[in-house]
């Protein structure tokens, strides 16, 4: 049976890890946006966006994409888990989107 300290420093180094690919996912993501809006939007427009206008569409769309797991899914004594999903999930989404709305101008 693994100890404590090494069990915490396993979900430590996991949630580090988490984090550190949502953000790098999530700067894809943008300059996929920014990208295709590019060759898609902007000939019907002619008004091009930056990173940071794509990463704020980003933000918008995972607000209307955030979900929780089933309460089916989890016992009775793990019932904050979806609550708490969500709270980090928009928390994130929310930091994100103040990040990008500080570099658009």
């Amino acid at each position: 049976m693994p100890s404590k300290d090494k069990t915490s420093a396993a979900v430590a180094g996991g949630c580090s890890t988490l984090i550190i690919f949502a953000v790098g996912v999530t700067f894809i993501h943008a300059w996929f946006i920014s990208t295709f809006w590019g060759w898609f939007v902007t000939p019907l427009t002619h008004t091009t966006i930056g990173l940071a206008h794509a990463l704020g569409l980003s933000c918008i769309v995972s607000v209307f994409r955030t979900s929780s797991t089933s309460k089916s899914e989890k016992s009775d004594d793990e019932w904050y888990v979806p609550l708490l999903q969500v709270v980090i999930q928009y928390a994130i989404i929310y930091g994100t989107a103040c990040l990008a709305h500080n570099y658009m101008h």
